[in-house]
């Protein structure tokens, strides 16, 4: 915590500033301040509506967002390559399909 300087501290310019300044707001500032005016006026609570558009669209982007990850970890199975579960053909499997995803890649000369 600091403390301000004493008048020992500082140079005698700044003494002279700091005197004038305290005089000269003394005689600016009244010494007693009128009372402040009584308001009868009781705040509104302001409710926000039920259908608020920017409720919706705050409960789309977290939908959004769920959405996603859960399709996401519909894909990633933990331990495994990953696996094209969406296919083409309407979802019929075969053992050609099986086949071609059960071969190791072939190794590129270079």
């Amino acid at each position: 915590m600091t403390s301000s300087p004493s008048h020992h501290d500082l140079p005698q310019k700044e003494i002279l500033a700091e005197r004038l300044l305290q005089r000269h707001f003394k005689e600016v500032v009244p010494k007693n301040w009128p009372k402040a005016p009584v308001v009868n006026v009781v705040p509104e609570v302001a409710s926000a509506p039920v259908s608020n558009p920017s409720r919706w669209s705050l409960a789309a982007s977290v939908a959004l967002i769920f959405g996603g990850l859960w399709l996401i970890s519909n894909f990633a199975a933990p331990g495994s390559a990953p696996v094209n579960r969406l296919s083409i053909d309407g979802g019929t499997a075969s053992t050609k399909i099986i086949k071609d995803l059960a071969a190791p890649e072939p190794v590129q000369p270079e």
